[in-house]
């Protein structure tokens, strides 16, 4: 992320459960490891977020919100970050979730949410 983008979402803590702010934290933490940007779209960040936290607390881990749980499996390859990652953002510059994306996508976002602020 950027620095005006982590001082908006210290901003949002506030809105967040302990549990969704340790999610938020290990996502910040990941995507800039990796070298990725979270969403510039914070309504988007934030419901990925709650939904990763919420299946941590049902499920014991952060399943993806965004994938359909398979009751036949495991489910390991669709802990976040997801197996499918990756390649996702390679070819979409986002991954599935629209929760990790590639700096340059990012910046596409920012780009379309300035025009629909204005």
């Amino acid at each position: 992320m950027y620095e005006d983008d982590e001082a908006i979402l210290e901003e949002i803590m506030d809105e967040l459960s302990k549990e969704e702010k340790k999610m938020l934290r290990y996502a910040m933490t990941y995507a800039r490891k990796k070298g990725y940007v979270l969403n510039p779209d914070l309504e988007t960040t934030i419901v990925v977020v709650q939904g990763l936290a919420a299946r941590k607390e049902q499920f014991k881990r952060p399943y993806c919100p965004c994938r359909l749980m398979n009751p036949d499996s495991d489910n390991r390859d669709i802990i976040c970050p997801c197996d499918y990652m990756e390649q996702e953002i390679a070819e979409d510059g986002e991954c599935h979730c629209k929760l990790f994306m590639s700096p340059e996508h990012a910046n596409e976002v920012r780009k379309e949410l300035e025009k629909v602020e204005m």
